[in-house]
């Protein structure tokens, strides 16, 4: 079993599994390395019990969405420390700086693709503590493509042309 890996890249992927890959071919994969898949739907893969849920369009198979659970031992790198799946409210606010409500999403230090999936109730806020309690624990961390990232790219490229013209 070495397909997968614990790397979490936002906007990108989880475990080498990627955005816009056809799910059909990481099923494959999956499949010859021997991973459970503990559940398939019309639109989601779930390997393992809280380990990782692919989400993908059922029409065109491609991957728009993962998720990482608890069970998953991988984490992300924040200014502060680190973000991973299974973590509270308070361990938050300890290794991030900025906590964003957004699209339904914690999104934490401006990082774009990747957050904290938030319940329906609680989609907007001022601070995290608002509507949550410090231990409130996020079972799941997911990563997405965010057009907000690609903008910010896109605009700091045309900075940096606009300098070199200039």
């Amino acid at each position: 079993m070495s397909f997968l890996s614990d790397i979490i890249i936002p906007n990108d992927g989880i475990a080498n599994i990627h955005l816009g890959e056809n799910i059909n071919i990481v099923f494959d994969k999956l499949d010859k390395s021997g991973y459970e898949i503990s559940d398939i739907c019309d639109n989601c893969l779930k390997i393992r019990q809280s380990f990782i849920d692919i989400y993908f369009n059922p029409m065109s198979y491609e991957i728009s969405l993962i998720s990482c659970g608890i069970n998953f031992n991988g984490f992300y790198k924040t200014s502060k420390g680190y973000i991973k799946a299974g973590m509270t409210v308070a361990d938050i606010l300890q290794n991030t700086t900025e906590q964003v409500a957004w699209g339904g999403f914690v999104i934490v230090d401006r990082i774009f693709g990747i957050g904290f999936p938030l319940p329906e109730e609680f989609d907007d806020f001022s601070k995290l503590t608002d509507f949550l309690d410090y231990d409130f624990v996020f079972n799941e961390l997911s990563v997405y493509k965010d057009v907000n990232a690609n903008n910010l790219k896109r605009t700091k490229r045309n900075k940096r042309s606009k300098r070199r013209l200039g």
